[in-house]
C-alpha cells in the first residue's frame, strides 16, 4: 500500500514538473515571440492619453500598425467545393 502511494506521489510530482516546463518553454516563449510580454519589441500603443503614431503607421484598436494590407498566402491547397 505504501509503495502504491509513493509511486502515485512520484507521478504527480513528475506531472507538475512537466506542466511548469511546458508553461516556460511553450506558453511564455510564445507570448514573448508574439510581442505580448517582451518590452523591447512591444507594439506602440496609441489612442486617448497615448502619443500619436509615427509616420507610416496608424492607430488600429489601440496599437500603431502599418497601413499596408498584408498579402495572404494560401497554405491549404485542398479544393473548396460548395
Amino acid at each position: 500500500m505504501k509503495d502504491e502511494v509513493k509511486c502515485l506521489l512520484i507521478f504527480a510530482a513528475i506531472g507538475v514538473a512537466l506542466l511548469v516546463v511546458d508553461r516556460y518553454y511553450r506558453v511564455t516563449l510564445f507570448f514573448q515571440r508574439e510581442r505580448f510580454q517582451n518590452p523591447s519589441s512591444m507594439i506602440q500603443r496609441c489612442g486617448v492619453d497615448f502619443p500619436g503614431c509615427p509616420h507610416g503607421l496608424e492607430c488600429m484598436n489601440g496599437f500603431c500598425l502599418s497601413k499596408e494590407v498584408p498579402i495572404m498566402h494560401e497554405t491549404l491547397v485542398l479544393p473548396v467545393v460548395p
